[in-house]
C-alpha cells in the first residue's frame, strides 16, 4: 500500500514538473504573436484590448479571446510597460490562458476516466503525462486559437452526460448547456 502511494506521488510530481517545464520552455522561446493564424485571429484580441466598436467580421465566438484579454489586463497592470514589450505581454497572456485551459482539460480527462472507466489515480496519471507531451496539444498551448477550449471542456461535457445517464438528474444537463454553447461558438 505504501509503494502505491509513493508511486502516485511520483507520477503526480512528474506530471506537474513536466507541464511546468514545457510551459517555461515555450514561454521563454516562442512568441505567440508569430504563431499560426495570429494575423487572422489577432483582430479579436485587439477588439477587446482597444475597446473599438469595429465589427470583427470573423466566424468564431468571442469567449476565448475575452479570456485571453483578461489575462493580458492582469499581466500589464502591475508592469510598467512600453510599446516595446507590449508584444511579450500579449504572448505571455496567450500562453498563460492556454496553459490554464489545458490544465482544466487534464483535470477533466482525469475525472472522466475515474468516473466512466473506474480508473484509479495511479492509472490516470500516466495517461495525463502522455497527453501532456502530445505535440498537437503542446502546439495548442502556444498559439492564439480557440481550439484549446474543446480540449478544456469536452471531457467535462462527456462527464456530465455520463453522470446524467447514470443518475438521471437534470442538473447535469443544465450544467452542460453553457459548455455546449462555448464549444460550439
Amino acid at each position: 500500500m505504501r509503494s502505491r502511494s509513493l508511486n502516485k506521488r511520483f507520477l503526480f510530481l512528474i506530471l506537474i514538473s513536466q507541464n511546468l517545464f514545457y510551459f517555461l520552455i515555450t514561454f521563454l522561446n516562442f512568441n505567440s504573436l508569430r504563431g499560426t493564424d495570429f494575423n487572422k485571429y489577432g483582430k479579436y484580441f485587439d477588439y477587446f484590448y482597444t475597446f473599438e466598436n469595429n465589427q470583427i467580421g470573423l466566424e468564431s465566438g468571442i469567449s476565448y479571446y475575452w479570456l485571453v484579454t483578461k489575462f493580458f489586463n492582469l499581466l500589464k497592470e502591475p508592469l510598467l510597460y512600453s510599446e516595446n514589450n507590449l508584444e511579450s505581454i500579449k504572448s505571455a497572456s496567450i500562453q498563460l490562458a492556454n496553459f490554464l485551459l489545458f490544465l482544466i482539460g487534464l483535470l477533466g480527462v482525469h475525472y472522466l476516466l475515474r468516473k466512466t472507466q473506474n480508473f484509479k489515480t495511479e492509472n490516470t496519471l500516466p495517461i495525463l503525462i502522455i497527453l501532456s507531451i502530445f505535440p498537437p496539444l503542446i502546439g495548442a498551448r502556444m498559439i492564439l486559437k480557440p481550439e484549446i477550449l474543446v480540449f478544456c471542456f469536452l471531457p467535462w461535457l462527456l462527464l456530465f452526460y455520463f453522470e446524467y445517464f447514470n443518475k438521471k438528474k437534470i442538473v447535469y444537463l443544465l450544467i452542460s448547456i453553457p459548455i455546449i454553447a462555448i464549444i460550439l461558438s
